[in-house]
Formats: structure tokens, C-alpha cells, sequence
């Protein structure tokens, strides 16, 4: 995608403006090199009917199951797959109107989001997509 290829560019810039200041290179030659066509996404978001097709696939999977719920804690959450690998107890939290919540966070050994405005506190709300908290 391009947004990456402009990602990798910014990265390389880096390495090469530090070269430049320790005398390894007299001239850095990737300015104007950022894409400007095609940097917005494509990308479309899942339609209702689509989700809940989704949760009906997750909840037909074993109660015990690690994908079951895995799978439904990104359907429900929205959070990226990875980030919902990493959640510990301490992060179901219940707040004091008595909704429980997921705080999606890098506080923690390891764990790490994608960016700051990642982090995110996701109020569980039962019978969502047929999502059982009492289950859980």
C-alpha cells in the first residue's frame, strides 16, 4: 500500500540524515520520494449483515475454545487481533456503573498497540451479536 511504501520512506529518511550528520554520506537523495496518488485507503469497513455472520461463526465454534473468543472479543471490541492476544485480567474492568469494560492498553511486559490513540477502554455490552458475558 502505498501509506507503508510512505512509512518506509520516512524510516529510510532517518538512517539517511544520520549518515549525513556522521559524515557517511555528502547528500541524501530521498526527498519527493513520498507517493501522493492512491494514499487513501480502500479499504471498507464490514456491514452488519456481514458481523453478524462473523459472531454466528464464533459462537458455533466450542465454548472452550481459544478462537471462539478470541474471535468474539474483535468482532465485539473491534481491537486488532493482536492487541486482544495480549489483554490480562487486569485489563476487564469494572467500572462504576457497573458496565464491565476492556481497556486495551501497552501498560504491561511486552504488550504494545499499534499507536497511542489505540488505546482504548471498550464497555462489553451483553447479548451484542449474541456475545454471552455471563460466559465469559
Amino acid at each position: 500500500m502505498p501509506s507503508t511504501v510512505n512509512k518506509l520512506i520516512v524510516k529510510l529518511s532517518a538512517v539517511f540524515a544520520w549518515a549525513v550528520e556522521n559524515g557517511h554520506l555528502s547528500k541524501t537523495y530521498d526527498k519527493k520520494l513520498k507517493l501522493t496518488k492512491g494514499v487513501e485507503s480502500t479499504r471498507k469497513a464490514f456491514s452488519q449483515p456481514q458481523v453478524r455472520k462473523l459472531m454466528d461463526y464464533a459462537n458455533g465454534l466450542p465454548a472452550a475454545s481459544w478462537k471462539r473468543w478470541l474471535l468474539s472479543l474483535g468482532i465485539i471490541t473491534g481491537g486488532r487481533l493482536k492487541e486482544i492476544c495480549q489483554l490480562t485480567p487486569g485489563d476487564v474492568v469494572a467500572m462504576k456503573s457497573g458496565l464491565v469494560a476492556i481497556h486495551i492498553n501497552e501498560a504491561g511486559e511486552g504488550k504494545s498497540i499499534k499507536n497511542k490513540q489505540s488505546e482504548l477502554l471498550v464497555p462489553l455490552t451483553d447479548g451484542a451479536y449474541g456475545f454471552d458475558l455471563g460466559s465469559v
